[in-house]
């Protein structure tokens, strides 16, 4: 490891220092984690959701192969979709699927 020093504004400070206590963790995990979890400007969004574990296989542990399932995947969205007032965004698409 590579040792460093860096400025926290007071706010950010009791904020790594809540997030360590939570979490029961140092805060230098704290602060290496969160720099894990941002995004690198080379990598696609698919790819940094992966990598902050927001991607996930179904239970079974495959994910969909294409064929029948993603044809009948992409029937569900499109009647799903076709009840919706207009575009909606990622949140309210989960929240709506978690209803």
């Amino acid at each position: 490891m590579i040792r460093k020093q860096l400025y926290l504004e007071a706010g950010q400070d009791a904020k790594v220092k809540r997030l360590a206590r939570r979490f029961g963790c140092s805060e230098s995990d704290v602060i290496r984690q969160a720099i894990d979890r941002f995004p690198d400007a080379g990598r696609s969004p698919e790819e940094a959701l992966w990598a902050a574990g927001a991607l996930v296989a179904p239970p079974g542990g495959e994910d969909l192969n294409g064929g029948a399932d993603l044809d009948e995947l992409e029937r569900e969205l499109d009647q799903w979709s076709a009840t919706l007032p207009g575009p909606i965004g990622l949140a309210e698409a989960v929240a709506q699927d978690r209803r």
